[in-house]
């Protein structure tokens, strides 16, 4: 791990995605789960973003999804995520009804993080130590 250097300044971004699904072949939650389990599993692994389903977990005929993403560009991010719903109206028996994308910079990376009591952290002298310790 190298040290960060102080005038490198990294923006950060974090798109979510949130897509409603209605599902009129499922008839129980089983069936329901057999659809949404495989498809976020599948989201994961195409596109390397976290996706979950967090509403309407009870309803046997909808569902939504949360996509979320993390990177520098925010367009980029955007359109990450409009890939992620367009291969899910592909991949499920059912109709996108809805969809929306967030995108947040959270800030900028300085170097390292004020310590806790107010004094300067040498995260370069933190990883040297860690590096010439004795296993």
């Amino acid at each position: 791990m190298s040290p960060v250097r102080e005038d490198s300044k990294t923006s950060i971004h974090v798109a979510v995605g949130r897509i409603q699904l209605d599902l009129p072949g499922c008839h129980g939650l089983k069936e329901k789960r057999k659809v949404i389990k495989p498809v976020t599993a599948r989201i994961r692994d195409r596109f390397g973003v976290s996706a979950a389903e967090v509403g309407l977990n009870d309803l046997w005929q909808s569902a939504v999804i949360a996509v979320a993403a993390v990177g520098t560009d925010a367009s980029q991010l955007d359109g990450l995520l409009h890939d992620v719903v367009r291969f899910v109206q592909r991949s499920v028996d059912g109709v996108v009804v809805d969809f929306g994308v967030e995108v947040l910079c959270v800030g900028e990376i300085h170097g390292a993080p004020p310590a806790r009591d107010g004094s300067d952290v040498d995260a370069a002298g933190i990883e040297r130590a860690w590096l010439e310790e004795e296993p």
